[in-house]
């Protein structure tokens, strides 16, 4: 069944990424003019220690899961290092589930959408971007019920937003976010809804003037990034990504481990904390709500 309208209704089915065989394209043209433009040093197949770990924490991730009696799904694995493409490690980024409909998104990193193949399985019902002009990334998005958050970025253009809103229709509310915010890819490291009336948010990026105006009246949990542990390397991603937290339900998310502080300001939310170490996060660029994609929430 087919069926998320939020972030934090409690979880049913979801998928779950897989770091094998995963690779930094070296043909993407719009990855390789970011690569060098920002000056990174990476590229190609990641390291077989890197995968390692990482499959091994995601394992004990699907643990965690199932303790909920959440079915999970992995993706299908296909070969991304002999295709020069990326990998299904993230889910969260390529396909967009609003109610029962299923977008494949346009990503602007055109080899990510190789990674729709991982999940067709899955969905025998979907919708491709038919505007060749809209770009965005599924993380662009985050769902609050009938309204929806679009950030409009270096991941995400306004015609996405235009083509989304267009599909849609007048029974969602689009809320728009600029790069004066963000300029980066996806939303869920700025704001991030823990429940009905309740969200965290990024306090390097956001402003009271900055929240959607169906959030004014929210609560608020503030955490400035220099207020989280950083313990690792990694280009792809900065100490925001440890607020990318994943709820398995109005009253409890997984973490890290190492985000004391963050634990605690959830706690006093009444929100409980599975803790699961990601250890490569920042260089695959995925947190604990970019690896997962849930396809079900209980209404």
């Amino acid at each position: 069944m087919i069926q998320s309208d939020n972030e934090w209704s409690p979880l049913k089915e979801v998928i779950l990424g897989s770091s094998k065989r995963f690779n930094w394209s070296t043909d993407d043209p719009v990855f390789m003019d970011a690569y060098e433009t920002m000056g990174w040093d990476f590229g190609g197949p990641v390291s077989h220690n890197v995968i390692g770990e990482t499959e091994v924490a995601l394992q004990y991730y699907k643990s965690i899961l199932q303790r909920f009696d959440v079915v999970v799904h992995r993706p299908v694995e296909i070969d991304y290092v002999e295709l020069n493409a990326y990998g299904a490690y993230s889910p969260r980024d390529t396909v967009l589930i609003i109610g029962d409909k299923v977008i494949f998104t346009p990503c602007g990193w055109e080899k990510r959408r190789i990674e729709w193949d991982a999940y067709k399985h899955l969905f025998p019902n979907y919708t491709l971007c038919d505007d060749p002009a809209a770009h965005f990334d599924a993380a662009q998005v985050i769902r609050c019920n009938r309204d929806i958050i679009y950030l409009v970025s270096h991941g995400g253009n306004i015609e996405g937003a235009n083509w989304l809103k267009d599909f849609l229709g007048k029974e969602y509310n689009i809320h728009l976010i600029g790069s004066d915010v963000y300029p980066g890819h996806h939303l869920d490291t700025t704001i991030i809804p823990l429940r009905e009336g309740l969200v965290l948010l990024n306090a390097a990026r956001m402003t009271e003037e900055h929240v959607p105006s169906f959030m004014k009246s929210w609560d608020k949990i503030w955490i400035h990034p220099n207020d989280l542990f950083d313990f690792q390397d990694g280009m792809m991603g900065s100490r925001s990504i440890y607020l990318n937290v994943f709820s398995i339900n109005e009253h409890v998310v997984v973490c890290d481990p190492d985000q004391t502080f963050l634990i605690e300001e959830l706690r006093k939310h009444n929100i409980m904390c599975h803790q699961v170490k990601l250890p490569h996060c920042k260089f695959l660029a995925g947190g604990h709500h970019c690896t997962t994609l849930d396809l079900h929430r209980a209404s």
